[in-house]
């Protein structure tokens, strides 16, 4: 077999299950419900795959996560995003399944279309539980800072990745990217929450 082109990325192929020999630890999580955290990396661990797997774990279910994206971002703020390669999310989601079936996934920041491509094309044949956080920008976004999720992985979110949710989980301005209708006061966010419900939506919890 010829060598790869160079500068092009190869993956490993994906073990069997009997070949993975998980460690005890590992097995003893098995116990446990698996959730997968598919979305950003914050380095503050004020939100995204850090502070889910912290949440998770605190429900009594075990975390694993599906890296969307790098941020730079810190307390003070969210500078930057550098979306992860499609095949890399595509292969980290193939191996952590193939050992840990979820009974739960969640989906967060998706970073770039290609990436939101790959979740989508994910979540099809899914039969386990979908919560969407349809995250598009950081919560403290400095000065300059790039939004979470560009224009192609919103379109691929609101038409392939919320029906596929049970619940939406958004606040004023996140419903508003996914319906176009106003939703900064409450009785907006009502209404808007409606009109997601009526393109396909199961769910949907309007947050402040």
């Amino acid at each position: 077999m010829s060598p790869p082109p160079a500068g092009r990325r190869t993956m490993a192929p994906m073990a069997e299950r009997d070949d993975e020999r998980p460690s005890t630890r590992l097995r003893a999580t098995r116990a446990r419900p698996v959730v997968l955290a598919i979305g950003g990396l914050d380095p503050s661990g004020g939100a995204g795959s850090v502070a889910d797997a912290r949440a998770i774990a605190a429900s009594g279910a075990h975390p694993a996560c599906g890296a969307t994206a790098l941020t730079v971002q810190s307390t003070a703020g969210c500078v930057d995003v550098a979306p992860v390669e499609a095949e890399v999310l595509r292969a980290q989601l193939a191996h952590v399944v193939a050992a840990q079936a979820p009974a739960v996934v969640k989906i967060g920041a998706l970073g770039g279309g290609e990436v939101a491509r790959v979740v989508a094309q994910f979540l099809a044949p899914c039969t386990c539980h979908v919560i969407v956080d349809p995250v598009s920008a950081a919560s403290v976004a400095a000065p300059g800072g790039r939004p979470l999720a560009d224009a192609a992985a919103r379109a691929i979110l609101a038409s392939e990745i919320v029906p596929r949710g049970v619940i939406v989980c958004a606040n004023g301005p996140e419903l508003e990217a996914l319906t176009g209708a106003p939703a900064g006061a409450p009785g907006a966010a009502i209404e808007a929450a409606r009109v997601r419900l009526g393109r396909g939506a199961r769910a949907v919890l309007a947050k402040g």
